[in-house]
Order: structure tokens, then C-alpha cells, then sequence
């Protein structure tokens, strides 16, 4: 099923994290009045489809790829630096083609650029080296000497990169990692303003902030969507995430990095009713650990569309499990029940309720006393017998069951 197909489906107001150049494609995005913004990241290419000049070097001076990425087949793993002229003339004439393309918004993907580089040994490239002494003798007057040379230094003093992996004994290397953020900074700013200039002041900066963090560099964008990792449902990050964004003034979204349909259900509930949101599970990066390319997570469209068509109805939301007021009993050994009483807590109309079991071995079962609902999740592991005139038994396979109570 095409992303066209489902924008008809889902009717979303906008499409971010988008890769697209195709002028075709954005018209179908204007006929159907959405707004777009579209991505870039370090790897852009620069010698036709390849990734060759203004590149992260290693301590070695070779090219750098993410840790992530190493098995990718992919043309253009390497990634950009930001004191590279190569690469700054690139990033810049990216932007104005993104732009030229009527998009709301740029979507920086991996915007921490040298200063995520850091961890693996980057970048220690011949505008880096330079731009370090300096920065040495502005904040470290004295420590060394005029012409100090830090990769040469690190050689000299035994450092290889296996160093970098275990990030062990490696000297200045906290002022270094401070004058890569610091670099990082610098070009982001130089590159809004002009993309600004260019733009008419009508662009939307946006990026990638992992789990939520809005560190100094991710603090020179207005939007942030947070991948989550697929352990990560629950944690406290999420809302700490959506609180600092709040005092920032910054608006935070999230995507879930699982492949789980029960998974991915609940971590569009669990958003909204922390008062953020969920991107559609259309389409969706998941990080998984052997593979040679990038997985995707494609959601079927008959989960995910009554939910997001009830968050836009303001739907209520509620969860049951065994912290809420509602009678959890064991009716059996292997099967653990939820009670929703009519008279003490009776369901609200056009509410969605999400059922949480503890145990996902065995059949869970919940009874009800409203006839006028349809299970969302999950359809093809739950069986509804009828008790009486009143009540009504479902039973399901699994950790997670959602029911939408109708009007």
C-alpha cells in the first residue's frame, strides 16, 4: 500500500522526516492541502551518488560512518564535517533546494553531525585539527604549545582507534569533545540564518533528539521527534522529554522504534495521553541489529486508524490494569480477568479503553456491560461470547486489548 493511500486513510495535517525530491510527488501533497517538511543528514552526496570530499576522518584519515550504519549497502555512508568548507557549501545548497521545493520545514536527520562523530574517533580532519589549537589558545592559554597538533600529538603518545571505542586515556579529550559541540553550534546557527535570509523567514527547523534530549545542539531547532527505543515504553524520559520542550517553548513529538503491532498500539495511547503524539506508524525506522539495510515498520491501517481518528475526535482515553480502581479478580489458575461495572464505573460514550495484562502466556479475559463497542486490538486473537443480556466475555491472547465504546 503506497504512503499516498495513506495519507487518504489517516488525513494527517502534515508529513515530516520526508527524503523527496520528486515534484510529483509534493503536488500530490499540495492537492490534498498537507504541509511537508523535508530531510537532510551529513551524508549528502558530494561526487554524484558517493560520499567523498569534506568527509569525518579518523585518527588514520579515513572517512567515518556511523556505528549503526556499518552494514548498510548504501552509496554514501559517510558523513559530512562541519568545519569542511566541501561539506558546509553542501549543506547549505541542500537546504535551498528543500526549500525551493515549498517545504514548511527542514528535517535535520542526525543533527548532532562532529559532535556525535566524537564517540567513534571523529573528526580529526585538517580544518578540525587547526580549529582545535585555536580553540585551545583562546580557552587554554598556555597548555600548549603555538604550533600544537592534536591527531599528530595522540599518535605521538601511543593513541590508535580502539582508544576511541573504549574511550580510555585519551588526552584533552573532554576540551575536544567541547570545541566539536561547540563547532556543531556554530555552523548550525550560520546555516539558519541563512536559510531564514533565504526562505523569507518562513522555514521550520526540525531534528531527530534520541529519546527525547534537548541538549545544546538539538536546542538550535523548534521541533524535536524522538525516536524511542523499543524498551522504552513507560520510562521516564518520555516525560521529562515533553516537559523541557514545554519550558523551551519547542514542540516534541516521538516515534517508536518496534516492529510490535501490541507494542506500537500502546505507544500511541500511552503519547496522547501524555499530551504529545505518536508519528503514524507508517513507514517507521526500526533499529534492529543485523541487517544490511534499514528495517521499516508499516502498520496496518485497521489498527491504527480508528485510534488516530478518535484522538482527533478528542476522544477519552483510559487504561485499566491492576493499579486502577477497577476489580481485577482471578477467575482462574491460567486466566487473569477485568470486571468494568455498570452501577460503580460505568463506561463514557466515545471512549477507547486500553486493557493491560501482566500475563501475556495465557487467555486474558474481560467482561462488560455495554453491548455498543468494537475491539480495535487485537482482532484476529480475541473471541466475544455473550453471558447474559448484560454482560458480554472477551477473551484475548496476549498482553493488550483496546476497545472502543461507541455512542
Amino acid at each position: 500500500m503506497s504512503t499516498l493511500k495513506m495519507l487518504d486513510i489517516y488525513k494527517p495535517d502534515r508529513l515530516d522526516w520526508m527524503y523527496c525530491t520528486n515534484e510529483s510527488q509534493l503536488t500530490e501533497l499540495r492537492k490534498r492541502n498537507i504541509k511537508f517538511s523535508l530531510a537532510i543528514n551529513p551524508q549528502i552526496p558530494d561526487s554524484g551518488d558517493y560520499t567523498v570530499h569534506g568527509r569525518i576522518k579518523d585518527i588514520e584519515g579515513n572517512k567515518l560512518k556511523a556505528p549503526w550504519m556499518q552494514n548498510w549497502e548504501q552509496k554514501n555512508p559517510y558523513w559530512g564535517c562541519v568545519n569542511n568548507p566541501i561539506f558546509q557549501k553542501l549543506f547549505i545548497k541542500k537546504t535551498h533546494q528543500i526549500i525551493d521545493l515549498g517545504a514548511y520545514g527542514v528535517f535535520v536527520d542526525d543533527s548532532r553531525l562532529n559532535e556525535q562523530a566524537i564517540d567513534w574517533g571523529g573528526c580529526m580532519c585538517e580544518f578540525c585539527i587547526p580549529g582545535f589549537t585555536k580553540y585551545m589558545h583562546e580557552n587554554y592559554p598556555g597548555k600548549v604549545e603555538a604550533n600544537f597538533d592534536y591527531r599528530k600529538f595522540l599518535i605521538e603518545n601511543g593513541i590508535k582507534k580502539e582508544n576511541f571505542i573504549k574511550k580510555t586515556n585519551i588526552p584533552f579529550w573532554s576540551e575536544y569533545k567541547d570545541y566539536q559541540e561547540k563547532s556543531v553550534i556554530q555552523f548550525l546557527k550560520r546555516w539558519k540564518k541563512d536559510a531564514k535570509i533565504y526562505s523569507g523567514n518562513n522555514i521550520v527547523f526540525l531534528t531527530n533528539n534520541y529519546k527525547g534530549k534537548w541538549s545544546n545542539v538539538y536546542k538550535q531547532f523548534d521541533v524535536g521527534i524522538a525516536e524511542v527505543p523499543a524498551n522504552g515504553l513507560k520510562q521516564k524520559f518520555i516525560v521529562d522529554g515533553i516537559e523541557q520542550a514545554r519550558q523551551l517553548n519547542k514542540k516534541q513529538f516521538y516515534t517508536f522504534s518496534s516492529d510490535s503491532d501490541a507494542d506500537n498500539v500502546e505507544a500511541v495511547l500511552d503519547m496522547y495521553l501524555l499530551g504529545t503524539t505518536l508519528v503514524i506508524p507508517w513507514d517507521v525506522y526500526v533499529d534492529l541489529k543485523s541487517r544490511k539495510k534499514p528495517t521499516r515498520y508499516y502498520g496496518e491501517p485497521e489498527i491504527y486508524s480508528p485510534i488516530y481518528n478518535a484522538i482527533r475526535e478528542n476522544t477519552v482515553i483510559e487504561t485499566v490494569n491492576k493499579k486502577n480502581n477497577y476489580d481485577f479478580s482471578q477467575t482462574k489458575s491460567e486466566t487473569s480477568s477485568a470486571r468494568i461495572g455498570s452501577k460503580e464505573n460505568k463506561i463514557a460514550s466515545s471512549k477507547i479503553v486500553k486493557y493491560e495484562f501482566q500475563d501475556s502466556t495465557n487467555i486474558n479475559t474481560v467482561l462488560v456491560e455495554k453491548e455498543n463497542f468494537r475491539i480495535i486490538y487485537p482482532k484476529n486473537k480475541s473471541k466475544i461470547t455473550v453471558d447474559s443480556q448484560s454482560q458480554t466475555r472477551i477473551n484475548v491472547y496476549g498482553k493488550l486489548l483496546v476497545i472502543k465504546y461507541e455512542n
